[in-house]
This record gives C-alpha cells, structure tokens and sequence, in this order.
C-alpha cells in the first residue's frame, strides 16, 4: 500500500475508505497503461501542461485571473 503513490494517503488529500476526503486524482492501471484522472476546477485542456521529467510524471496548470469571481487564477501542480 505504501510502496504506491496512488494509493498512499499522505499523498493526496485522504481517501473515503479510511474517513477522508475524496482525492483530487484517480488513477487506474492496466497491462498497457496508467490512466490519471485530476480534478482542475476553473481549467481547461489548453491550460494543463502534462510531461515527464526525471522518471516522474508532472501535471501542472494555470489559469488567468477571472474578474468575474474572486479576481484570482488558478494553479494547480
């Protein structure tokens, strides 16, 4: 369980079956690939950046400031 970083809790923000909160990724594998789901809330496609660097698989994204909320962007990583 700890050996996987997909399944080891302090490394997202915790997991139902233990309590916590539901996880902003989810990941699934099978004999040909990692599939990754993450949640971005106010991105689109064109503002996520996804490569591998290092033997890590980065995923980050940006956004520009809306007026129409809080003023703020996004940013995630």
């Amino acid at each position: 369980l700890f050996d996987n970083p997909f399944l080891s809790s302090f490394r997202g923000t915790g997991d139902a079956v233990r309590g916590g909160s539901r996880k902003p990724w989810d990941a699934t594998e099978d004999k040909d690939a990692l599939y990754v789901r993450v949640d971005m809330p106010g991105l689109g496609k064109e503002d996520v950046n996804i490569y591998a660097e290092d033997n890590a698989l980065l995923i980050k994204g940006e956004s520009l400031p809306d007026a129409e909320f809080d003023g703020s962007g996004h940013k995630y990583s």
